[in-house]
C-alpha cells in the first residue's frame, strides 16, 4: 500500500478507490470507532457503484462491489472487535431434579 501511494495510483475504478480510502483510514488509526466508521463508509459506496447505471460500472465491477459491500455489513453487523463475546447464562433449576428411570424401576418391583 505504501508503494502505491508514493506512486500517486488512483485506482482502476471507484471501487478500487474506495477500497485504497478505507485501507488508508486502517493504517491511520487502531481506534475500533474509526475502523468501523471506514467499513461502513466503504459498504456505503460499494452499495452505491451495485446501482450505478450500467454505463457508469461494468458488471465485474458491479459483482466485486456486492460482496464488498455486503462482506463489510456483515463485518459491522457481527461487531468484529467492538464488543465482548456473548456470554450464554445457566438456568438455575428449582428443587431436585428427578430420576424417571428410578421411579419407574421402583414400581415395577
Amino acid at each position: 500500500m505504501k508503494q502505491r501511494l508514493e506512486r500517486g495510483d488512483k485506482g482502476i475504478n471507484k471501487l478500487d478507490e474506495a477500497c485504497k480510502q478505507h485501507d488508508i483510514a486502517y493504517d491511520k488509526s487502531n481506534n475500533m470507532d474509526v475502523r468501523h466508521a471506514a467499513d461502513r463508509e466503504l459498504a456505503a459506496r460499494a452499495w452505491g457503484r451495485v446501482k450505478s447505471w450500467p454505463w457508469d460500472a461494468g458488471p465485474r465491477e458491479r459483482l466485486d462491489a456486492l460482496g464488498v459491500a455486503g462482506a463489510m455489513r456483515a463485518k459491522t453487523l457481527l461487531g468484529l472487535g467492538l464488543r465482548k463475546p456473548f456470554k450464554r447464562q445457566q438456568r438455575k433449576r428449582k428443587g431436585k431434579r428427578s430420576n424417571l428411570r428410578r421411579d419407574v424401576k421402583k414400581r415395577w418391583k
